[in-house]
Formats: C-alpha cells, structure tokens, sequence
C-alpha cells in the first residue's frame, strides 16, 4: 500500500496532484490513500481513495508526496520491535535506551564470562576430586620402602617362569646332576689337594679354598632345585 499526501509548504505540487485528480474525475481529499491489491490467483487492481482506477492511473514520480510505505512496511507495524521502537522515539527515550542497551551489554557479557569461569571451577574440582581418590588409595594401600622393586621383580619372575626354570635345570645338571659335573670335579680336585696338605701350609691353604667352593656350589645347586619347586 502506498499513502501519499500533499506537503503544505509546497503549492506547486499541492496544485499538481489536485489537477491530476481532476484529470480523472476523482475526489481531492487533504490525505488521499492509493493502494494495490494483487490476488492469489495474480490479479491486480488500483484504488485511489477507494475508488477504483485502472493500473495506469496512480500517480508515479511526477506527484509529490510526504511518504510511501510498501505492504511489507504495514505488516511491521504488528511486530513487538517495532511498536517498541515507536513508543521510545515518541517518549524521546533515545539516551535512555542507549543506557539500557550499554547496561545490557555490560551484563551479557560478564554472564558469558560468569558461566565460563563456573565451567573452569567445575572442571578443576572434576580434577581435584580424582587427585584425592589415587591419593586415598595410595594410604590404604600402605606401601613400605622397596616394596615396588621388590613387587616388580616378582612381576618379572613371573612374566618369565619358563625360561627361568629352564636355565636352573640346566645350572643344577652341570652343578651335580651329571656324569661331569663341576661339584663332581671340584670334589675331585678336593681330594687331590687334601693328601698334599700336610707338605706345605700353601696347599694346605688351597685346599681349604676349594673346600669352601665345593661348600658354595652344594649350596647353589640346592637353591637351585628349590626355586624350579616354586
């Protein structure tokens, strides 16, 4: 729709649109409203003042007029922003509404701020709460000094049994079990020196070395069939 009116100051277009109206055998009226209404269907028609005209008749450029509004403009004017917009620019509320929309601001701002720091807060106690619960478990469990080395070589014994009671059969046939094992010949080279310690304190000496390996290996071999046992 499209509303137009003739300016008071301005005689020239007043008498202009007057005569056009004239022309045409159409009412002048002080506020004269010429609209447009286009169907469904794509049909149009032309109203001046509500009196139908044909298509070729509303006045273009060569009227003046105060104002021209299109029908999306009229729609506006049932929108909650526009009718609030119009009321503060009748009260004369434009320095007010700026305070308001600077407030406004300041506060969106430091709640999106607020809401930030709260998400921060919440993780960290997330973190803070876990952090307490290793710890907890950590004193219940009540470890003593080496007992980490020593559960992890449990560990390792454990991951390599197989191996390990491969190698102590192994030690204990070539420590006793065999026809030349070396008990078997360090008890031979034992006796050797033992019918020749009485002719020096040197072999006498050697003697007792070999006795107290002799001693070491019986010790190690039986260790050693203890620990395939386990």
């Amino acid at each position: 729709m499209r509303s137009a009116s003739p300016k008071p100051s301005s005689t020239s277009a007043h008498i202009n649109f007057r005569n056009f109206l004239r022309a045409r055998n159409l009412d002048y009226e002080a506020r004269t409203v010429i609209r447009r209404e286009i169907s469904a269907a794509g049909k149009s028609r032309a109203f001046i003042n509500d009196t139908p005209v044909t298509l070729d008749v509303p006045p273009k450029d060569h009227v003046a007029a105060d104002g021209r509004h299109s029908q999306h403009e009229t729609l506006e004017l049932g929108s909650r922003s526009f009718q609030l917009n119009l009321i503060d620019a009748y009260a004369g509320n434009q320095k007010l509404l700026e305070q308001y929309e600077a407030q406004w601001l300041a506060y969106t701002t430091a709640s999106q701020e607020y809401q930030i720091l709260v998400a921060e807060s919440n993780a960290l106690k997330q973190e803070a709460d876990f952090v307490k619960f290793q710890l907890d478990e950590l004193v219940k469990a009540s470890f003593i000094e080496g007992e980490q080395e020593s559960l992890e070589s449990d560990l390792k014994i454990q991951e390599h049994a197989e191996e390990i009671k491969g190698k102590l059969i192994h030690v204990i046939k070539a420590l006793g079990t065999s026809e030349y094992s070396v008990s078997t010949l360090l008890g031979d080279i034992r006796n050797q020196l033992n019918t020749i310690s009485a002719y020096s304190a040197s072999y006498q000496a050697l003697h007792k070395r070999v006795e107290s390996l002799k001693i070491e290996l019986d010790d190690i071999s039986k260790r050693s069939k203890v620990k395939t046992r386990m």
